[in-house]
């Protein structure tokens, strides 16, 4: 169980992370501005993925309570 779980979730995570930052660092050519990339990365992936999981789950609230109706 553990094997799969580092396959499927943990090592893709460290291939993109390792990805972000040997891009910045080539750009940048300066390893704490590469950190900041990475960091950048890291937080505009999370925000794309938690935008698209709350979009599959998006109700329209008519702001009555159903039970008094």
């Amino acid at each position: 169980m553990g094997v799969f779980f580092f396959t499927i979730v943990i090592y893709p995570l460290t291939q993109i992370i390792e990805l972000a930052f040997t891009f910045s660092n080539k750009l940048l050519k300066n390893t704490g501005f590469s950190l900041v990339g990475v960091s950048l990365a890291v937080s505009h992936t999370s925000a794309l993925c938690s935008r698209r999981t709350l979009a599959g789950n998006r109700t329209q609230y008519s702001g009555k309570n159903e039970a008094s109706s």
